[in-house]
């Protein structure tokens, strides 16, 4: 299984780690994974690895237990549910500083950490397209004309 440090998804990650369960015994199922994780019906947890529904916190250290993860593996799954969780931009922030503050090698998830902060900001992507057309101009006034339609 790759490790948990890559990503800055939870739901990636959780995709990849039953994929993964599921390669490693061929009779495990979804249902008996979300037994094991307390969980009343299956249906709950096939919602959270389709990005349904958030990862609720009660069920981390059983998870954790599941994926054979060690402490700070364990907290840093605990941050990108967080994360999955957080609605305001800063929240959201915040949770991506820690999770790199957390990773044992920074310097390889700050590429990740600069795609997010360029994608959370769709005017980024608009004036990256804007600057690609053949008739662009590095005008501020004309990109702010068209940005304003």
């Amino acid at each position: 299984m790759q490790e948990i440090y890559e990503y800055l998804n939870v739901n990636q990650f959780l995709n990849v780690a039953w994929q993964e369960k599921k390669k490693g015994n061929s009779n495990f199922s979804l249902r008996a994974w979300s037994t094991y994780l307390g969980m009343k019906h299956h249906g709950s947890l096939q919602q959270i690895l389709n990005g349904q529904r958030s990862l609720p916190k009660k069920y981390l250290p059983k998870l954790i237990k599941s994926l054979n993860l060690d402490a700070s593996q364990g907290l840093y799954l605990e941050t990108l549910v967080d994360l999955d969780r957080a609605e305001a931009d800063e929240e959201k922030e915040m949770y991506v500083e820690r999770l790199k503050s957390l990773s044992p090698s920074p310097q390889l998830q700050m590429l990740e950490v600069e795609t997010y902060r360029y994608l959370k900001n769709p005017l980024h992507a608009i004036v990256l397209e804007m600057t690609a057309q053949k008739n662009f101009e590095a005008d501020l006034e004309k990109i702010r004309d068209r940005l304003l339609f």
